[in-house]
């Protein structure tokens, strides 16, 4: 049976005052919705292109909490808060949502409480994760073209590992590094590090596909990167990728779509190669044809919003109009005998033709294509739980070893030509 879930959107307040006093406020209160309910808060399967524009545009402040977990006392409070001008912010426990007491409360001012937009705060990285060589280095014309670079100690030029966010193309930053690779010990043994932003595709509503612009904006960093070989000791023959979810698919597909450089240009960064040598990724989508995603996985969901569909139904229905698009940008459709060595990593294990409890993320993409790769005598290594025995699950350890193990010594190949490590995991100290 299925659940109908009523949107209501209610105009509350609109308070005109001067600019250099405080900013007017629209309130958009939602029934029935979840924090993360957005496309620009990262949900794979949810369209909102309109608020998604407004969050491009603007700031998203994602730090407040209501008072309750149920509607009325949380409606009242926000009632109050506008009407009264009382700018704070109840926070419970969250662990103990269901049965808040007032002695858990503490009073904080409102995020949005700002005298200067300005003022909010960025995302961060974790402390495990050093302070870059150079931050903030742009790479393109949009404000949201900038990476980070953390430059490893060497006499020599050293590998690079770039490291490309997920979000669904719709969310996320570089911040979020360490939850991909390990930077420190990447550092340590040598390897230098890049994250980078890159638009969103609310950022680029006249490009089409909309997945276009992240992917190409990709390519780009990892073409400046190159050119910034001489001056940042990079060997750009030792060149890997890391990322998860649409980060990891925007990886094989610069691993698989042929070269992007353009020799002949007068850009110095277009003339340089946009194709890693190696990927080590988790939770990739391999595909983007909704009509082998079902094939492998029936419920699946994702990919509609990359060629401007609303929904999967619309994406099904309408694949034969848009399977120029597919072809260009879908990893499967693209990977051929000359592909690089890649490692895909998934939490769950695959159970092809199956429906699976997360079908965005499931262990069946990465099945689908190592049977593919295998036709081809290429590379492609898919780890799950029970491959090996000793896999529970994805941690940084996992794709940080795989990348020390093939760019540290270049001579160096733990793999067979299809795919398969002759022992075992432990052989390249992915435990």
């Amino acid at each position: 049976m299925k659940t109908c879930f009523t949107l209501t959107l209610c105009l509350l307040l609109a308070v005109v005052v001067t600019a250099a006093d405080k900013p007017s406020f629209l309130f958009i209160i939602s029934d029935d919705q979840a924090w993360n309910d957005y496309g620009f808060m990262g949900h794979k399967q949810i369209a909102t292109p309109h608020l998604d524009r407004l969050a491009g545009e603007g700031l998203t402040f994602t730090r407040g909490y209501n008072i309750a977990d149920v509607d009325h006392p949380t409606r009242s409070l926000q009632n109050r808060w506008i009407i009264e001008g009382d700018w704070k912010l109840i926070v419970p426990d969250p662990r103990n949502l269901r049965n808040v007491k007032p002695e858990l409360y503490q009073l904080k001012q409102a995020p949005w409480a700002l005298k200067n937009p300005a003022d909010a705060e960025p995302e961060r990285y974790d402390k495990a994760v050093p302070k870059p060589t150079f931050s903030e280095v742009s790479y393109g014309p949009h404000r949201r073209l900038i990476l980070d670079f953390w430059k490893a100690k060497s006499d020599e030029p050293t590998p690079l590992v770039l490291i490309l966010h997920g979000g669904g193309w719709q969310g996320g930053s570089k911040e979020r590094a360490n939850l991909f690779v390990d930077v420190q010990t990447l550092l340590d043994a040598g390897i230098s590090v890049a994250a980078n932003n890159y638009r969103l595709m609310h950022h680029a509503q006249d490009v089409t596909p909309p997945v276009k612009a992240p992917m190409h904006d990709c390519a780009r960093a990892l073409q400046f990167l190159r050119s910034k070989a001489a001056e940042w000791n990079i060997d750009i023959a030792r060149v890997g990728l890391a990322g998860a979810s649409a980060g990891a698919c925007t990886s094989l597909w610069l691993a698989y779509h042929e070269d992007l450089a353009d020799p002949q240009s007068k850009d110095p960064v277009a003339r340089q190669s946009s194709k890693p040598q190696h990927v080590a990724v988790r939770g990739a989508q391999t595909t983007l044809d909704p009509e082998q995603m079902i094939k492998w996985t029936p419920n699946s969901m994702y990919g509609g919003h990359a060629f401007g569909k609303k929904d999967f139904a619309t994406f099904l229905a309408e694949r034969e109009s848009i399977l120029p698009w597919i072809n260009e940008y879908s990893p499967y459709a693209l990977v051929g005998k000359d592909a690089p060595p890649v490692a895909l990593f998934y939490d769950s294990p695959p159970a092809m033709g199956k429906e699976q409890e997360d079908p965005t993320h499931t262990a069946n993409f990465g099945v689908g294509l190592q049977q593919r790769c295998r036709e081809l005598g290429v590379e492609c290594v898919v780890v799950y739980p029970g491959s090996p025995a000793s896999y529970t699950g994805f941690t940084t350890k996992h794709s940080t070893d795989y990348l020390i193990d093939k760019l540290a010594s270049p001579k160096k190949s733990a793999s067979t030509p299809d795919g398969d490590y002759p022992i075992s995991l432990a052989d390249i100290r992915v435990r």
